[in-house]
């Protein structure tokens, strides 16, 4: 039971930034900033769900930790450029 729901958040929290950005098109007027404030926050709520994903695994399935993985690289990748702007703002 435990796997199975491990499974299922680790999905979701991949879908999670597609269904965010769709989201925000329809909200946001702005194509690229909905674009990018979607995927943004669709990333930091899969991370989450991708850490929960991973607790619940504990190391059985290497596609849950794959698949929990994804949505933390581009919040990663947006952390390691928001260093640089506040040292040199």
């Amino acid at each position: 039971m435990r796997h199975k729901f491990a499974v299922a958040t680790a999905f979701i929290s991949l879908i999670l930034p597609l269904c965010a950005m769709a989201i925000m098109q329809c909200v946001e007027e702005e194509r690229v900033e909905a674009f990018l404030g979607g995927g943004l926050a669709g990333c930091l709520i899969g991370s989450v769900l991708g850490v929960i994903a991973l607790i619940l695994n504990r190391g059985e399935s290497r596609l849950v930790k794959i698949l929990s993985i994804i949505p933390m690289c581009p919040l990663g990748v947006y952390m390691l450029l928001l260093i640089p702007y506040i040292l040199f703002r």
